[in-house]
């Protein structure tokens, strides 16, 4: 396999298997991992993933059907890897989180490995273009980590992390910033 390939087999979503393999820039990131994959009612796959450099995303376009959430990943071909974290900051423990629409939101922690000092995050409206990358925990002096998010059907989004050993969530409505 040559540098910047990454091979991916999930399954099947709706009886329609998936063998991805992502031709990536090659960014001398090496081998990725910590990878998340998730599927929109319309059938798009979106996959998120980490390597030395940073947080990658690449999606496979649906193919809608004939309800409100029966669709089916195409046929391909994947939409070309895009990196959603800045790059060499430490970037990693990506976790998406998707809803029925189409929304995404991937979460990760920044910092030296070991010692994580801030979570991130990159949004996508449903059917838009992610969103450049935002810190979203409060600068403190402890280890900010273990980010989770989740997102509602109307696209209001929360993260939960660790700061230290204290739980903190983070809030985001549909049209606004992050609060605690």
């Amino acid at each position: 396999m040559s540098p910047g390939t990454v091979v991916m087999q999930v399954g099947s979503v709706n009886a329609v298997l998936l063998n991805a393999t992502l031709i990536c820039t090659d960014d001398g990131g090496g081998v990725a991992g910590d990878m998340r994959v998730a599927v929109a009612c319309d059938g798009t796959v979106t996959l998120v993933w980490a390597n030395a450099v940073g947080i990658w995303t690449s999606q496979l376009p649906g193919t809608p059907g004939s309800d409100a959430c029966d669709g089916a990943p195409g046929p391909g071909p994947w939409l070309a890897a895009r990196l959603l974290s800045n790059s060499n900051v430490g970037a990693a423990l990506p976790e998406l989180a998707h809803n029925a629409a189409g929304a995404a939101l991937v979460v990760w922690q920044e910092g030296a490995p070991g010692n994580p000092s801030s979570v991130a995050a990159a949004w996508r409206e449903a059917g838009g273009a992610w969103q450049p990358p935002q810190t979203i925990s409060a600068p403190t002096a402890r280890q900010t980590w273990n980010p989770k998010p989740v997102l509602d059907r109307a696209g209001n989004a929360a993260v939960g992390h660790l700061d230290g050993n204290t739980m903190v969530v983070m809030r985001r409505p549909v049209a606004g910033g992050w609060s605690t």
